[in-house]
């Protein structure tokens, strides 16, 4: 037994890096890990080393792609343990280079993927869940540390 049985996680980026291993690391623990990325291919494979995993293809710069992630996990298990935001890319190049794309590619990717999920799942919750100030502030703080970036 693990010390989270019967928790219910959803990981972003799950099927490679750091969001594989975490998927990996809860599925050890006993949660029932819903891996979300872009790829069903690399999702499948990457899922056979996590037990009990739940594979949704899911674009996390599409807010449309994740809510019907978040809604799916929602309509299987109508509950939301543990979110992990994983999924990311880096392009290594000079902003002289004017690579305006790839940029956006980047602040969509790894800016947005972390708040979807979690204000999804802030959504969702009760109104008397929501009154407790550490749940909300959790989600201002990602917010607020985001654009902390940005003035740099």
């Amino acid at each position: 037994m693990g010390r989270l049985d019967g928790k219910i996680g959803i990981v972003t980026g799950a099927s490679s890096g750091i969001g594989h291993a975490v998927a990996k690391a809860l599925a050890a623990e006993g949660v029932v890990v819903y891996m979300l990325s872009r790829s069903a291919e690399s999702l499948a494979a990457a899922a056979k080393d996590v037990p009990g995993a739940i594979c949704v293809p899911t674009d996390v710069t599409k807010r449309e792609s994740v809510h019907a992630a978040v809604a799916k996990v929602m309509s299987d298990s109508g509950k939301i343990d543990i979110a992990v935001s994983c999924a990311g890319v880096m392009y290594f190049t000079l902003m002289k280079n004017k690579n305006y794309d790839q940029w956006e590619q980047t602040i969509d990717t790894n800016c947005k993927e972390s708040l979807w999920p979690h204000h999804q799942h802030l959504l969702r919750r009760s109104s008397d869940d929501l009154s407790r100030p550490r749940r909300v502030q959790r989600f201002q703080g990602v917010c607020q540390h985001l654009l902390q970036g940005f003035a740099c």
